[in-house]
Order: C-alpha cells, then structure tokens, then sequence
C-alpha cells in the first residue's frame, strides 16, 4: 500500500491505470437491461449517481461489448470526463460493477497499492481544467494525467474528504439535499486547502 501520509515526489499514474472509453453506437443504445451498464457523461449527473454509479441510461450485452470492441472498466473504478466541458466539472464516480464507458470519459482503475475510496478521494482534489488542453474543446490526455504530483496532499486531507465521501453514501438513498450539502462541503474544504 502506498503510504498516504507523504505523497512527496509521487505522480497519480503510480496509483492507477487509466483507460479510454469507447464509441457509443447509436444501434446499440436506448436498452433498459442488459449484461452490464454503459454510461456517459450525462448519466453522472443523475442524483443516484453522485456518488457511486448505481443506474444507466444504458445497458448493452456481452456480444455488443464485443462488436464494440468495448472492454468493461472494473468494478471500483474512478470514472470521469475527459472531453468537453463536462471534464471542467470535476465529477468522479466510483463504479459499483463492470462499466462500459463513452469515448468521452476515462477510467482510473486503482493498483494493488491504493484502494477504489482513497483513489476517488485523491482525485476530488484534483482541478482537472487546469491539466485539460484545448481552448476551444478542453480535453485531458492520459500522459498528463499519468504525471499529476500528490505533494499537495496529506492523510489527513485524505481522511477528511474520505469520511464526508462516506456521509454522502450513507444519505443517498435518504436524502438528496443531505447529498448536495456535502458535496459542497467537500469541494469548499479543499478549496480552503
């Protein structure tokens, strides 16, 4: 495991591996069911998704995967935009199973050194426009992204961001506004850092 209590000298690619997501097909889109979930940029918007993806627009079956050539991001993965505006966002969702993603989006897969809440919780801190190239269409490239230093970060930041990211799992199912309080809590907490 890395030690998170001194990030000095580490990158984010030392924690993960990143992978691209695929085109998305208009004759494979629009299933309610299927073998695995495929979302898109827009689907981390829903307010069951702020979190952890836990609904699709989408679902597509292992032989579409394939006619894709789609590989599915594994179940823990950090998902987020990585072309357009949405990638200004800063929205990062953990996958609760094996997910397709759109082109348009990028898996963080964590390595054996970091597990899916810590990578999540490094990641929120992250301003992704400032690393995003492009005026007119800002997009992120995976050998930047590769090479992002973590000095900035400690454990006890780590930890903060860990137990509200915790506080908003516990509330998604109950309470929606407790969700949006959170979320702004988290984002204006490490902002004052």
């Amino acid at each position: 495991m890395v030690n998170l209590d001194n990030l000095e000298g580490v990158v984010l690619g030392s924690l993960c591996t990143f992978q691209a997501g695929v085109a998305f097909p208009d004759r494979f889109q629009g299933k309610s069911s299927g073998d695995m979930p495929f979302i898109k940029v827009s689907d981390m918007k829903s307010p069951r998704n702020r979190y952890q993806i836990r609904e699709a627009n989408n679902w597509v079956d292992v032989d579409e995967a394939k006619k894709m050539g789609a590989k599915p991001a594994p179940k823990g993965s950090i998902v987020f935009a990585k072309i357009g505006l949405g990638l200004l966002n800063n929205r990062f969702r953990i996958t609760t199973e094996p997910t397709l993603i759109d082109n348009n989006m990028m898996a963080a897969i964590p390595n054996e050194k970091i597990s899916s809440e810590e990578l999540c919780c490094i990641f929120t801190t992250i301003d992704m426009g400032t690393w995003a190239i492009g005026a007119a269409l800002p997009y992120l490239r995976q050998s930047d992204l590769e090479k992002i230093p973590l000095d900035h970060l400690s454990l006890d930041k780590i930890e903060s961001v860990a137990s509200i990211r915790g506080n908003i799992g516990l509330a998604m199912d109950n309470n929606s506004d407790m969700i949006s309080y959170s979320e702004q809590f988290s984002l204006s907490l490490f902002k004052s850092w």
